[in-house]
């Protein structure tokens, strides 16, 4: 609890610091998930609070969209982008495989951060047939 209410206060003093847009790119996104992987690791909070709480957020929404898709895709007997394990999956676990794989492929840094959000995570979590 004392370490939401710190990244929460980091949170509200940044409130009039302007921001740079949501990463969009490689570049930004690995930006923002090694500033989680801080914050996992006790670094930089209140600095890295604000993109460490991006990356979180946006490759969260690429899993609970993969999520939909496997319902949809389970009716036709097709596989989803990647399979996350049965216990789930923590936020920084998941920014951790995103840096990692990121870091693996700096030439891939320009593309678009949905393609290698999903890349990343059907590497860590391919689905078996």
């Amino acid at each position: 609890m004392r370490m939401f209410g710190l990244v929460m206060l980091g949170c509200l003093l940044t409130l009039g610091v302007p921001q740079r847009a949501a990463a969009n790119d490689g570049n930004g996104l690995l930006n923002d998930c090694a500033a989680a992987e801080r914050v996992a690791d006790g670094g930089q909070q209140s600095v890295d609070a604000i993109d460490a709480i991006r990356c979180v957020t946006y490759v969260e929404g690429i899993g609970d969209m993969n999520s939909a898709y496997r319902v949809l895709l389970n009716e036709r007997h097709e596989q989803p982008f990647f399979c996350q394990p049965d216990a789930g999956l923590q936020n920084q676990q998941a920014a951790r495989i995103v840096v990692k794989y990121l870091r693996a492929h700096p030439e891939r840094l320009h593309e678009p951060a949905v393609l290698l959000v999903t890349l990343a995570l059907s590497e860590a979590f391919p689905c078996r047939k």
